[in-house]
């Protein structure tokens, strides 16, 4: 796993890109959200509390560096699109 951008609170983090077989499953990803659909307790400031957004979707992607003065690697596509669709739904 390694982390594509950082846009505002939004952390984007790929898994398998590198890897040709599109049929792979990455259910370690998926029952990672587990651990994380959770309301954390920070110990230095007890009355406040971290919640985390996580959204998380398996299947093929387009993937590319974009931006000839700054080059960045981007992810494209449905499945894209749903991960960050499915940090916002209430699951």
């Amino acid at each position: 796993m390694f982390q594509v951008e950082t846009i505002g609170e939004a952390y984007m983090v790929v898994s398998g890109v590198s890897n040709f077989k599109a049929t792979q499953f990455h259910a370690k990803e998926k029952g990672n959200k587990e651990n994380f659909s959770m309301i954390w307790l920070i110990p230095h400031r007890p009355n406040e509390q971290l919640t985390l957004r996580i959204g998380i979707h398996t299947g093929s992607c387009l993937a590319g560096v974009m931006d000839k003065t700054m080059p960045r690697y981007c992810l494209f596509d449905d499945t894209v699109n749903t991960a960050s669709r499915m940090s916002y739904a209430k699951c």
